[in-house]
């Protein structure tokens, strides 16, 4: 059971980035960094979002994060799956206020599964334990962080609602988790690879 909602997690995680990407109001921060490396090195959005997701990744397991089979999937589909929502959803700003709920809520799903995090929240929690910080100041400062990454690489998919979203999805994000009873923190993950 836990398998089968962890697919149905990473789906909501993918719809709410692909959400807001079609609203075409801007995008999320992490998006940006993404899109950057789109430009950088003339690749599609999914194989960008590996490519951040493994970066963020290492650095989790550096802190020592369990890295479980929802880590992989997240870096191995879940940039796959943002292209193909986008590919089928219309394009229309109704669409942002719903992905700025289905991602953090998704990610929190996601999580609760206790077979890991996908990386950019493995990278969160990390650095919450790092700095002993909440999830709603790391996620901020990581999302300003983002935006200025993209700013460098994608500065025409960055607009307002982007600089807002940078300012104010860590706080969304930490409200959603409180919501839904999810601490990063003190969830034990289980390992990817198999202990006798």
């Amino acid at each position: 059971m836990k398998y089968v909602k962890l697919m149905l997690s990473q789906v909501v995680v993918s719809l709410g980035i692909a959400l807001v990407l079609n609203a075409s109001l801007g995008v999320f921060p992490i998006s940006a960094t993404n899109l950057a490396l789109c430009n950088w090195l003339n690749v599609s959005y999914g194989f960008a979002n590996l490519l951040s997701e493994l970066m963020m990744l290492l650095y989790a397991m550096y802190r020592g994060e369990r890295i479980g089979v929802a880590t992989i999937s997240s870096c191995l589909l879940g940039g796959f799956i943002v292209d193909f929502f986008t590919s089928i959803l219309p394009t229309t700003w109704l669409l942002a206020p719903i992905g700025i709920i289905c991602l953090p809520l998704g990610y929190g799903l996601v999580g609760s599964c206790g077979l890991g995090e996908n990386a950019s929240c493995m990278f969160t929690t990390a650095l919450q334990k790092q700095f002993n910080k909440s999830t709603k100041f790391v996620r901020n400062v990581m999302e300003i962080c983002f935006l200025i990454v993209g700013l460098l690489g994608a500065t025409s998919s960055i607009t307002w609602f982007s600089v807002v979203l940078s300012l104010g999805f860590g706080t969304v994000m930490g409200t959603i988790y409180k919501i839904i009873g999810y601490n990063p923190t003190k969830i034990k993950h289980s390992w990817l690879i198999f202990r006798k």
